[in-house]
């Protein structure tokens, strides 16, 4: 596999022959397949492009396994969660919060916030 296929666009593979040093060309692997019911291309999903691609990246998973809920509110830990994710999850320097409504390493929000904290815009 050359390029994996992802939810935002196909893949594509080529065949090499070790044997005869012959390569075939390549092939297309179809995306995959966008598993919400919520989230369709059109005139008025400006969201679906993106949905997609945080998709592909790990930055989000969705509401559940077939409904995103494009228009829902995100909490603070949830986008701070999704930039942490979309930066590649890097370890905070510190383990200690200075935050008071941040004290539980265990809360899924708990690194982002302190990365977010050590790299301010």
């Amino acid at each position: 596999v050359d390029t994996p296929a992802a939810y935002s666009h196909p893949g594509s593979q080529s065949i090499h022959c070790k044997k005869c040093d012959a390569t075939k060309d390549q092939a297309v692997i179809p995306a995959k397949k966008n598993p919400f019911e919520d989230v369709k291309p059109g005139e008025y999903s400006y969201y679906y492009t993106p949905v997609l691609w945080a998709l592909d990246r790990g930055v989000t998973t969705g509401k559940t396994e077939t409904i995103f809920d494009p228009f829902d509110v995100c909490t603070r830990s949830q986008v701070v969660t999704f930039l942490w994710r979309a930066a590649g999850c890097p370890e905070p320097r510190s383990a200690k919060s200075p935050f008071t409504d941040v004290q539980d390493p265990k809360e899924f929000y708990y690194k982002a916030v302190l990365w977010a904290a050590e790299n301010p815009p």
